[in-house]
């Protein structure tokens, strides 16, 4: 038994659509000939996301506590106990994100 062998034939495929809606004088927008295939979800995509959304809002919740950090507590900064309980949460969602990649 041989191997199956395809051939693409997209190109002529669109031009007969293309010939059989100009016989019937309609337009062919390119959008009705092939429609983008829609992804399926699946495990991965879904955590993916996921991950991607915990990043960004880990990414915004330390700029915004970026100028407090910067000062210290005579200041209106955080104190010293707030720092590093702000760095062993950065680091521990950095050991989560490196584990999820890996």
């Amino acid at each position: 038994a041989g191997a199956a062998m395809s051939v693409d034939r997209t190109r002529e495929w669109r031009e007969a659509v293309q010939a059989h809606r100009a016989r019937m004088g309609l337009a062919t927008p390119a959008a009705e000939i092939l429609r983008p295939p829609r992804v399926a979800p699946n495990a991965f995509r879904t955590d993916a996301a996921t991950t991607l959304q915990r990043i960004s809002a880990m990414a915004a919740h330390l700029l915004a506590s970026q100028p407090a950090y910067a000062l210290d507590d005579g200041l209106n900064g955080l104190t010293e106990a707030e720092r590093d309980e702000l760095d062993a949460s950065g680091e521990a969602f950095l050991k989560m994100c490196t584990g999820r990649i890996d």
